[in-house]
């Protein structure tokens, strides 16, 4: 029977004994149930987008979970645990670390601010909401440097199931599997930057309020990233984007990271290996006084 404070992860954390190592994978429900957590919660436990969602348990053993996709054989989800003891920043991007350095750029709205109206009349907007703002208003355009700046952008999204295989960490020679789980994939766009046909892909969080994340875990990007590249011709650039947008008085402030990773089509690339390629910083004034 597990205790009231206990975490659900307490076996697993007990049996590694090593700085570094990997529990797993396996089913968590089948995991949860044999060490009494009959009721706990799949997706609160096991899906960590932000180092602020860990559980304290895992925090404090420099433990990361991944989420694994579906076990064939009992049709319920894995996951798996990784150690790497005082590395535990290596799984999550830092707003802190990539953002608050940048000078911040006010944005040129182009002619036609009107048809900015709805995003000024929605009391919340969600984070799709922001990708086609930065695409509609050519904000992204200018801040990824792409070769046209004002043409409409339409980007494709979708919420799926998707299998690939990768590296949780540089230091072990583990490889995971992520069988026909679920992924979101928030945009993907294909335009030329100088010159050169790229495919960009972002995962936009929304930042309003002193209490929301200020990271983002790594595979947020790469899970996309690895969903789509074996479909996509080798002479086509994949760039990931991190965007995070805070409300500002009267307007939105978008930090814009362009992240960079091995190519998932030529190897198998490591979670910790994402990193930082280059940043900008936009606001974008929205109220009724620049509407016109």
């Amino acid at each position: 029977m597990s205790m009231t404070n206990s975490s659900v992860f307490e076996a697993a954390i007990s049996s590694l004994t090593e700085e570094i190592g990997v529990f797993g994978p396996t089913s968590f429900k089948s995991y949860a149930k044999r060490h009494g957590f009959h009721t706990v919660n799949t997706a609160h436990s096991i899906s960590i987008d932000f180092i602020e969602k860990l559980d304290p348990l895992l925090y404090s053993n420099d433990t990361m979970v991944f989420r694994l996709g579906v076990s064939e054989e009992l049709r319920t989800t894995n996951f798996a645990l990784v150690k790497c003891k005082g590395h535990l920043k290596d799984f999550f991007i830092f707003d802190s670390e990539i953002f608050d350095h940048v000078p911040i750029i006010e944005f040129d709205i182009p002619i036609g601010k009107k048809k900015y109206l709805p995003y000024i009349i929605l009391p919340d907007l969600t984070e799709i909401s922001f990708v086609h703002l930065g695409l509609f208003s050519g904000l992204f355009a200018e801040a990824l440097n792409l070769d046209k700046k004002r043409d409409v952008i339409i980007p494709a999204s979708t919420h799926s199931t998707f299998s690939f295989s990768f590296k949780p960490h540089s230091s072990l020679p583990d490889v995971f599997h992520h069988n026909k789980g679920q992924v979101e994939i928030d945009a993907v766009f294909l335009e030329k930057r100088r010159g050169v046909q790229t495919l960009f892909l972002i995962e936009a969080k929304n930042g309003f309020g002193n209490t929301s994340p200020k990271t983002l875990s790594k595979h947020k990007l790469l899970y996309p990233i690895l969903s789509i590249a074996d479909k996509v011709p080798a002479e086509i650039s994949i760039v990931p984007i991190y965007v995070k947008v805070q409300k500002e008085k009267n307007g939105l402030l978008f930090n814009i990271a362009e992240m960079k990773c091995d190519d998932p089509r030529d190897g198998l690339i490591s979670i910790d290996k994402l990193s930082t390629e280059r940043v900008s910083r936009y606001f974008f004034p929205l109220s009724f006084s620049n509407c016109e």
